[in-house]
């Protein structure tokens, strides 16, 4: 019974060091799928807006077609998480600005 359970236990070890490695290997393959999915993305956002203007039509921004493709990348740059927070806010123009809108100021303030 001892020697079975001893199997066991070494049998087992392998098992969990091999499913560590496929996860990491997943997680690392993953990583790699986006990055090339995002290089796609930055090339068809440059297509796309080529073609915009020679429409005579605006250009679309990178935050907010970022924000639509992976929230988690646009919020990477700082001048986008900006304008990401006033657009979950309620301003549903801020994403179109190229730089962060000067926020408000706080009329509730007592001088």
């Amino acid at each position: 019974m001892r020697t079975r359970i001893a199997l066991l236990l070494l049998a087992a070890v392998p098992v969990y060091a091999c499913r560590a490695a496929v996860v990491g290997g997943a997680i690392y393959a993953a990583s790699t799928h986006n990055n090339a999915q995002k290089q796609q993305f930055m090339a068809q956002l440059q297509q796309t807006n080529a073609d915009r203007e020679s429409k005579g039509l605006k250009p679309l921004t990178w935050c907010s077609q970022a924000y639509h493709y992976d929230v988690g990348w646009a919020e990477s740059d700082p001048e986008c998480a900006k304008l990401i927070a006033l657009y979950e806010k309620g301003d549903k123009t801020a994403l179109d600005s190229v730089v962060a809108p000067a926020p408000a100021p706080d009329t509730t303030k007592k001088p």
